[in-house]
């Protein structure tokens, strides 16, 4: 059964964490596609949004692809603080995967500031505020276009990904 996971939170709030634990409790069929990490790749700086078009084609494109692995748990690693981008992601993808899940990350603000500090690449304090006051919670319509809606705050992670593995 495929699985795509759509991550969503403020940066430092633990959306890579949760992906690696995750990848290392399954070990196989599971593919995290992270916005940071094609940065890197594509363009030898995670800072670099120089090219922003490409890096979200190839974050996209590389769902698509993965999706033809039945078994495959595909993560998508970014902030997605919008609901509408989140609403447009689960109806492109809905037939090319059996579950499409959601994973919002509501961290408290000084727990992430401080997560954010020990991030190989920490977000500048102001940046980091601005996705948080710009950050959307999921709203009853978008609950509805997703197969599973997950809230994590400081407890939840190995909850959720133990829910994730047994489905």
């Amino acid at each position: 059964m495929s699985k795509l996971i759509v991550l969503s939170g403020v940066p430092g709030s633990g959306k890579s964490y949760f992906s690696n634990m995750l990848k290392k409790m399954r070990r196989r069929h599971v593919y995290i596609i992270s916005s940071d990490g094609l940065r890197k790749d594509i363009l030898g700086d995670v800072k670099d949004v120089s090219e922003e078009d490409l890096i979200w084609e190839t974050f996209y494109g590389l769902g698509k692809l993965y999706s033809k692995d039945k078994d495959a748990f595909v993560i998508l690693d970014a902030t997605h603080i919008y609901s509408e981008k989140r609403k447009q992601i689960a109806k492109e993808f809905k037939e090319l995967f059996d579950d499409i899940v959601l994973i919002s990350f509501n961290l408290d603000r000084e727990l992430v500031k401080h997560q954010n500090i020990e991030r190989e690449y920490p977000v500048p304090l102001d940046v980091l505020n601005m996705f948080y006051e710009c950050y959307q919670y999921p709203d009853e319509e978008e609950k509805t276009l997703f197969d599973k809606v997950y809230v994590i705050d400081t407890s939840d992670i190995g909850s959720v990904i133990y829910d994730l593995l047994e489905k």
